[in-house]
């Protein structure tokens, strides 16, 4: 439980450092994909659209 609360407050540190730097857009493969903080802040999975273009 306490690793799952610790990925939730480091998320929530880094979208609140990203918005009080106006950045538009946050890369993170721990954070949900497109979510979407303030109405400004977009979140990226590099990772998910690497994987997306495999073709097996």
């Amino acid at each position: 439980m306490s690793g799952a609360l610790s990925i939730r407050i480091s998320g929530f540190m880094l979208s609140f450092a990203a918005l009080q730097s106006d950045c538009t857009v946050l890369y993170s493969e721990d954070m949900q994909d497109s979510l979407v903080f303030e109405g400004v802040l977009r979140v990226v999975n590099p990772l998910k659209q690497l994987g997306e273009s495999k073709t097996v």
